[in-house]
């Protein structure tokens, strides 16, 4: 693909001299503001994303089905017992829609949370014959991402003082559409299952709150993923605001409508939002391997 073709021709030689220079992809991430943030990715980034997805196998679910899989970690406020954790996961995996798992897109006086505990206890259930203290690592750092650039940044690495119950908590519905990435399907599949999610009222269109939430979650499970990535606590924020001012002035459904359609969404990104957020390839789990391999002229044409 082009975007591919495009996130290749970025990746540039540091450190290092011959056999051993290491391959760096750079992806600029857009705030809109004075100082320009960047999106630093190389081939052990991309080892351990595979490593991650074949060791949890979690890419054979669907985004649909794994925001069913997330539904028995959010809580709010904590009063669904275990029993009805299970029958909202098993009706939303037979409906196939995010929305009638259960309500992640409440108000925000009401909205649903995961905690540190709950998540690890979920992915334990799920990966009972997979989990290890080093996918343990992993997802707690994922975690611990989210809760450092979706919200309450100062409990971020609580942990280290030892207590891993004291994680924070984030966004069950911000975090539920970041953690798709690591499902399989399309970038355009993720991205619809995020608009479905995040739709508090159902009419087919998303406020722009209801928008910077989509970008911020992808923004932040991408940036995740990258070891030399270490932005601002507001980066996410501001780069998802960014995006979501530039489609108000230049879509005009969206400017007439105040809100934002999937449609809209889309139209936007193929005329001229691919070279804004050219990281949105990112939930598409093919385009890792572009980061560090050349694209030959068939695969620049896909």
């Amino acid at each position: 693909a082009a975007e591919a073709a495009e996130a290749a021709e970025a990746a540039e030689a540091a450190e290092g001299e011959g056999d051993d220079t290491a391959k760096f992809c750079e992806l600029p991430l857009d705030t809109g503001l004075d100082s320009h943030q960047t999106l630093r990715f190389d081939g052990e980034d991309v080892s351990f994303l595979d490593w991650m997805c074949h060791t949890t196998q979690l890419a054979v679910l669907t985004p649909n089905h794994m925001c069913a899989v997330l539904a028995t970690s959010a809580s709010q406020p904590k009063l669904l017992t275990r029993s009805q954790h299970e029958l909202s996961r098993a009706a939303a995996a037979r409906s196939g829609n995010p929305r009638a798992l259960m309500s992640l897109t409440a108000s925000s006086e009401n909205a649903q949370v995961i905690t540190w505990p709950n998540f690890f206890d979920c992915m334990s259930s799920l990966l009972v014959d997979f989990m290890t203290w080093e996918l343990e690592a992993a997802f707690a750092s994922l975690f611990d991402h989210f809760v450092y650039y979706g919200g309450d940044g100062a409990a971020a690495g609580a942990s280290d003082a030892g207590d891993d119950s004291d994680r924070g908590e984030v966004d069950a519905g911000l975090f539920a559409v970041g953690f798709s990435l690591l499902a399989g399907g399309s970038k355009g599949g993720k991205i619809w299952c995020g608009f479905e999610l995040l739709d508090s009222d159902g009419d087919g269109a998303l406020t722009a709150q209801e928008f910077i939430r989509l970008m911020q979650g992808y923004i932040i499970a991408i940036l995740a993923f990258g070891q030399y990535n270490d932005l601002p606590p507001e980066a996410p924020t501001q780069a998802a605001q960014y995006v979501c001012d530039r489609l108000f002035a230049e879509q005009d459904e969206c400017a007439e409508r105040g809100l934002i359609t999937h449609s809209a969404f889309g139209a936007w990104y193929n005329d001229c939002g691919r070279s804004v957020i050219p990281w949105l390839e990112m939930l598409d789990l093919s385009k890792w391997k572009y980061i560090t391999e050349p694209l030959t002229s068939d695969q620049e044409s896909e």
